[in-house]
């Protein structure tokens, strides 16, 4: 009974020595026969991480690859990225494999905490992307004399919308019709521009006119000094005797130092080591985005109605048109939907009745026209000739002219 009962104490200490493990690198054996699958689980097992990546990596290559086998590899892409604290590429390949697999989870008991904790951040990101959400940006009521544009936007965090299709008729109408909508740019939002203030010229100071200086006068004439006495010869210096030598200062002991010293060493060491822990622990974290922080993809789409749809319409009516949005993945399953057969989102169209106007003549201004200067050359002419021809008509006839002429015979 004392041996059964220690056998069973040695197992249970044995299961949770293996469970407390920080970060085991053996891996799990399969059943999977991709040569690429077993090849990365041998060099994982020997912690050869780089051979195990490019191996795993192969495996979406491999055409005999299944489900599961793509799986696996994404697993332990993120396990080997994690152990060598690349929180960005771990969690690249674990949203991989759950796109793959939406339902994967990791065992908790078979799998190191710190795997299952950085996975479990990753599944909740996943989730808080993964929603798909349809927007309609397109008006209620529109005139007829507008073109009606259906305009769009998709959340799409994950972009894993591949189709997106309407349905659109008039209301009433027996059927609806169809049409596979592309991605446009998102609409631009323009802002007024503030106009340019320019910086008035700086003003220039005026020159400054320098004067000539003005002329000094010249200085007086000092007189010369006069002749000082000789001085008396002084007496030698007496001769100074060298001080005594001091005696030097004893060495202080350096022990104070060296303790000092390897205080700080240490200090240091231990300064190292904590920033270094604190870094392991920033790598291996999940970046901010993981914890759903990061904001949905908006993807924006439109489509312009034909007019011929609205050509048997009534004047002077309003009407309706009807539409809903579905949108497919890459598998072709219906992931999320805006309206629906039976209930459509609708737009009233408001008639307006449009004035067909002609073409604008513009008229010639009548200083331009050849009417206006005839006339005004008659005019002129009319009231030259009236002054002129009353001034003429009234001068006096010229006076004849008397007188004798002498006429001389030479012989």
């Amino acid at each position: 009974m004392r041996r059964e009962s220690c056998v069973l104490f040695l197992l249970v200490l044995a299961c949770s020595v293996f469970l407390s493990a920080p970060t085991p690198t053996f891996a799990q054996s399969g059943f999977s026969t991709n040569p690429y699958i077993q090849r990365g689980l041998a060099f994982y097992n020997d912690q050869k991480f780089e051979e195990a990546t490019s191996a795993f990596l192969k495996v979406n290559g491999y055409a005999r690859s299944t489900l599961q086998d793509r799986i696996q590899a994404y697993k332990y892409l993120g396990f080997i990225n994690v152990i060598l604290k690349r929180p960005g590429k771990a969690q690249q390949y674990f949203l991989e494999l759950l796109r793959l697999d939406p339902k994967f989870r990791i065992n908790n008991v078979l799998n190191p905490p710190k795997f299952v904790r950085f996975f479990n951040n990753v599944l909740t990101y996943y989730k808080a992307q993964r929603d798909v959400k349809i927007v309609s940006l397109t008006p209620e009521e529109m005139p007829t004399n507008q073109k009606l544009v259906v305009k769009l936007k998709v959340r799409d965090g994950l972009r894993r919308v591949a189709r997106l299709t309407l349905y659109y008729r008039l209301e009433n109408a027996p059927r609806y019709f169809r049409r596979n909508l592309n991605e446009t740019q998102p609409p631009q939002q323009t802002s007024p521009v503030a106009p340019v203030v320019r910086p008035a010229p700086a003003v220039r100071p005026a020159p400054v006119v320098r004067q000539a200086p003005a002329v000094r006068p010249a200085p007086a004439a000092r007189p010369a000094p006069a002749a000082r006495p000789a001085p008396a010869a002084r007496p030698a210096p007496a001769v100074r005797t060298a001080p005594a030598a001091r005696p030097a200062p004893a060495a202080k002991p350096a022990a104070r130092k060296d303790d000092d010293s390897k205080d700080e060493d240490e200090k240091d060491d231990n300064k190292k080591d904590d920033d270094s822990k604190d870094d392991d622990e920033k790598e291996t974290k999940p970046k901010n985005r993981v914890k759903g922080k990061q904001p949905s993809i908006e993807r924006y789409y439109s489509y312009s109605v034909p007019s011929l749809l609205f050509a048997t319409q009534e004047k002077g009516q309003a009407y309706y048109f009807e539409f809903y949005v579905v949108a497919f993945d890459k598998n072709n399953k219906k992931i999320a939907s805006l309206g629906s057969v039976n209930k459509p989102v609708k737009v009233k169209r408001i008639y307006v009745e449009t004035k067909k106007e002609g073409p604008k003549v513009v008229a010639t201004p009548f200083y331009k026209t050849w009417w206006f200067w005839t006339l005004t050359g008659v005019a002129v002419a009319g009231v030259a000739t009236a002054i002129v021809v009353p001034i003429i008509l009234n001068q006096p006839p010229p006076t004849p002219t008397t007188g004798e002429a002498i006429i001389t015979i030479v012989r």
